[in-house]
This record gives C-alpha cells, structure tokens and sequence, in this order.
C-alpha cells in the first residue's frame, strides 16, 4: 500500500503565522543597503565628491553606509579616509576625515588616545599634501581637511553699447556662503554679516578657542571695508571706474569668506 503524506497549505487557518517586521523606531534613521568605499552612499554621485576621490588613489579608504553612526558600535571596525560635501554648499569644496574605530575625533589623555591622534594628523596630513599637489586650495584642522578645487567661471558681462564691463559687486554665492556659515542663511546685507561674525568672534573668545576668535574678527573686518567700498560706487558715473570699485568690495568679501572658513574649521 503507497502512502500519501497530506502537507498543509501555508495559509491554512492552523498554520504557524508569521511575525510582522518591526516597525520603524522614531528618530532612527533607517539603514540604506549598500556600502561605498571613500564616502556614504548618498554622496557617491557629487561631482565634487568624485574629483575628491580620484586623488586619494592610494589611500585607504573607509567602507561607509548611508546610515553612518559614530556612535554605534556596528561601525567600531571603520577605518580609513571618508570624503563629504562641505556643509555650506560651496561649490569645489569637500571635507575630507580620517577614521579610526569609526571616529573622526579622539577624546580623553590616555597614550592609546595619543598613538590615534598621531596617526590622525599624520594622515590628514598626507592627504594635505596631496590635494595641495593637485592644485586645490586646503584648509586643515585637528580633525579634517577642507579642499577646495579650482573652479572655472565665467568672464564679467559688458554693455553691448560701450564694451565696458557691466557693474558687478560681490558675488551672490559668496554671500550666501558666508550667511550659511555664520547660521544665518537667509541674509544678505553685508552689514548684517558683519555683526553676525562680531557675536560669533565674542562667543568663540569666551569658549576659549582663541583662533576661531580672530579668524571670525577678520571676516568681520573685511566685510564692514567690503561694505563701506561698496558705499563708494555712488560717487562715480563711469561704468569702469564701478566696476573697479566693485571688484575691489568683492576682495574683500572673498578675504572675508576665506577667513570665515578657517574659523568654521577651528570653532568650538
């Protein structure tokens, strides 16, 4: 006699259910699939990204997901170069960390805390060096450095009629880099930029960091000239003469920008 064995079907009423998934936890970010090596995911495809990445041929590079965590122990293991945007959105410019056990900075004065600074500053170092070989402009810190690509622009508009070059002023971008930086994004005025890098000059003074200080003083000072140049534009009906005095207020913004970045790396 043959047997048969009956199988139940799986959605028979007697069946095993299956758990749901867990449902999504508020204020965790939910992981990505995929890993990248040298940056997250998200930020594989910025142009400026890339370029960064093709100059650190060589270099080891971290093996990054999209839900990156210092904090969390999953990521004790990362190690190695990682390249991101630069927060303010300035174009050309990326921040570049290197991480150890997942880290971009060491806390504590133990001497094992002392060995990882050594090796952190030794390769951001190397990667300094670099970017600086490739003809990028670097900025660098205790705990990244910051560079920024040359960038091809465009030659000033002229007045079809004279040929002069048309009144310019400061460039928009470089205002509202400096808006984001000092906290404020929606400001322009440059008057109003100064007094923002004043309170930010007095507040990193009084958290002790004396660089950050004096960098956001500068940046203060040279936008209160930029401002006062800009003033000047009135007194003079040559197209040429303002645009001359023009590019010389957009100087000066430029000087304060540079200055406004430094401060930002160094800030406490």
């Amino acid at each position: 006699m043959t047997s048969v064995q009956i199988t139940r079907p799986i959605n028979d009423e007697h069946s095993t259910p299956t758990a749901p998934a867990p449902a999504p936890v508020e204020g965790r970010v939910t992981a990505h699939a995929g890993t990248f090596a040298g940056c997250q995911p998200k930020d594989a495809a910025h142009q400026d990204v890339q370029a960064a990445l093709t100059r650190l041929a060589g270099i080891p590079l971290a093996t990054m997901s999209d839900d990156y965590d210092p904090d969390d122990d999953a990521y004790a293991t990362v190690r190695g170069a990682t390249v991101a945007p630069c927060p303010s959105g300035a174009p050309g410019t990326v921040r570049i960390f290197w991480l150890i056990a997942g880290q971009s900075r060491s806390s504590g004065t133990s001497s094992e805390t002392a060995a990882v600074d050594a090796e952190r500053t030794s390769r951001l170092k190397e990667i300094s060096r670099t970017f600086k070989a490739a003809g990028w402009t670097v900025r660098r810190s205790p705990r990244l450095v910051e560079a920024t690509r040359l960038q091809k622009t465009a030659a000033p508009p002229v007045a079809p009629e004279t040929g002069a070059r048309l009144f310019k002023g400061p460039a928009v971008e470089q205002t509202a880099e400096l808006a984001e930086l000092l906290g404020m994004p929606t400001v322009r005025d440059l008057d109003d930029l100064s007094t923002l890098a004043t309170l930010h000059s007095n507040l990193q003074a009084a958290r002790g960091s004396k660089t950050a200080s004096r960098q956001y003083r500068y940046a203060a000072d040279h936008l209160r000239t930029a401002r006062a140049t800009l003033a000047e534009t009135g007194k003079h009906e040559d197209p040429a003469d303002r645009s001359a005095i023009a590019d010389m207020a957009g100087a000066y913004v430029a000087a304060a920008l540079f200055h406004a970045r430094e401060a930002d790396l160094t800030a406490v």
